[in-house]
């Protein structure tokens, strides 16, 4: 609980001390503070950005809060960017972002629903409608799942459907990596078989080359016995011839 609030500079409030208690109600007249407060607290809670609030003629807007036993100040100058201290500790470069510790500390939180919504359920201001009545039923749907958590199951479900699907993709490519790796070990086995057809047939062409070679040498010797025969033959006759030759002369009467 904010048991306690210092605020120097901020908009029309050049230093105002306000404690507070488990309830405490604003009054007074028109443009006294009261919304001006309310924003102080605000930005403090939220890191707000800008330089617009802080108070003419000053440097720097300055809001301490004194909440469940911790000391939080936050300090915007003008031109650059705020910086807090928790309990001593300091926090810079934040690059308008709020520190996890801070919001820890203070449990206040702006929630974006979408991108056209955030909420702060812990702030309400002065013509804030009622919270989250104003919403629509989906808005309101996401507003409450923030609150109690259940956008974490949620995102959790949606994640676990991307990475289902993921994996489906994922096992279908595999799978028409399979079938294709399948038809190429086929083919490489068809090939394989081809090969050894081709070698056979490589083989069985030599053979018939051998042959063929035999056949010409066969032709050849024949052609050779042939020449051979043909020249016993004339030989043969011519020897023949010869003898008829000798017995003619043998009987010549004037031998």
């Amino acid at each position: 609980m904010i048991e306690h609030i210092h605020i120097r500079d901020f908009q029309s409030l050049k230093d105002v001390t306000l404690p507070l208690g488990k309830v405490t109600v604003l009054m007074g007249r028109g443009d006294t503070g009261k919304s001006a407060t309310i924003r102080a607290l605000t930005y403090a809670l939220l890191n707000k950005t800008g330089g617009g609030f802080i108070r003419h003629g000053a440097s720097t807007a300055k809001v301490s809060i004194d909440l469940d036993g911790h000391h939080l100040e936050w300090n915007k100058p003008a031109g650059s960017g705020a910086h807090y201290t928790l309990d001593g500790k300091l926090f810079t470069k934040m690059a308008g972002a709020l520190p996890t510790a801070i919001a820890e500390v203070t449990g206040v939180k702006e929630l974006e629903i979408d991108s056209m919504v955030r909420v702060v359920p812990q702030i309400q201001r002065q013509f804030d409608p009622p919270f989250i009545l104003s919403y629509s039923p989906s808005q309101i749907a996401r507003i409450l799942g923030r609150l109690s958590k259940l956008n974490i199951i949620t995102a959790a479900q949606l994640e676990c459907r991307k990475r289902e699907q993921r994996a489906n993709s994922t096992a279908t490519h595999l799978s028409e990596q399979l079938v294709a790796m399948e038809e190429q070990v086929a083919l490489a086995n068809r090939v394989r078989g081809l090969e050894e057809e081709i070698m056979s047939i490589v083989e069985q062409f030599h053979k018939l080359t051998q042959f063929a070679e035999l056949q010409d040498r066969a032709f050849t010797a024949r052609s050779q016995l042939e020449a051979a025969e043909l020249e016993c033959r004339e030989a043969e006759d011519r020897y023949h011839a010869a003898l008829r030759d000798a017995d003619v002369c043998e009987a010549c009467p004037w031998k």
